[in-house]
């Protein structure tokens, strides 16, 4: 393989293409392991990566099969918008106890895991198409990425750190995924997507994106209340 230059060009597009689908990856990663403690984070930033790439190899095994069941994208992205949306509740400290699920380790590998079974679902088709068909090109550019899936992870997470405000651009991004997503599913009825017009795509991203950030924020108002009631009902 190393002495024919097609099939290390076509490994390098496998490698290539699979990076630049892995945005969602990284910042689905950076955002589930925010809360996670220091020693902890970029262990659960490489095992929620090597989950990822796990299931693209799964996925990929079956990818037509799964794609073709109606109905399983627009379940999907109903899936990937509440994870989105679940993942803003963390965005406050004084929200920490509605999510201390992801302050442990498996569980942020879980969220992670759970939401990447989604967003791998159009990711793999590509790819396999790009790998014709060759398990060895498909491996071998999956794994070759994960180092920089998890820098990039690293990386969102330093500045969510510094810019919490970016967690809701972080999930909103998940949602337009989402958007774009349920709209590629045979199901979507014939007259939204002609109301939608040409850029139907861009409007359900859109769409997607703003339900994330508003179902989250309104999530999180309501926590917050039911708290704020609890600790009243005890204190009385």
């Amino acid at each position: 393989m190393l002495q024919d230059p097609s099939a290390l060009l076509t490994l390098l597009d496998v490698f290539w293409v699979n990076l630049l689908l892995s945005g969602d990856n990284a910042i689905l990663i950076a955002l589930a392991c925010r809360n996670l403690p220091r020693d902890q984070r970029r262990l659960g930033m490489v095992l929620g990566a090597a989950t990822a790439i796990a299931l693209r190899l799964i996925f990929s095994a079956m990818a037509i099969p799964i794609l073709s069941l109606a109905g399983l994208k627009l379940i999907g992205a109903i899936l990937l918008v509440w994870i989105a949306t679940s993942l803003i509740l963390g965005s406050s400290e004084d929200n920490a106890e509605a999510v201390s699920a992801h302050d442990r380790l498996w569980y942020a590998v879980r969220a992670i895991a759970m939401a990447d079974i989604v967003l791998s679902l159009d990711n793999v088709i590509v790819i396999v198409g790009i790998a014709h068909d060759t398990p060895l090109f498909l491996a071998l550019g999956l794994l070759m990425s994960v180092p920089l899936i998890v820098w990039g992870a690293d990386a969102i997470g330093v500045w969510i750190a510094r810019y919490p405000a970016l967690v809701l651009i972080g999930a909103g991004l998940i949602g337009w995924s989402a958007g774009q997503l349920a709209y590629s599913d045979p199901w979507m009825p014939e007259p939204v997507i002609s109301t939608l017009g040409e850029n139907g795509e861009q409007w359900a991203g859109a769409f997607g994106a703003t339900l994330v950030i508003l179902g989250g924020l309104i999530r999180k108002q309501w926590l917050l209340r039911q708290r704020d009631r609890s600790g009243s009902s005890l204190a009385s």
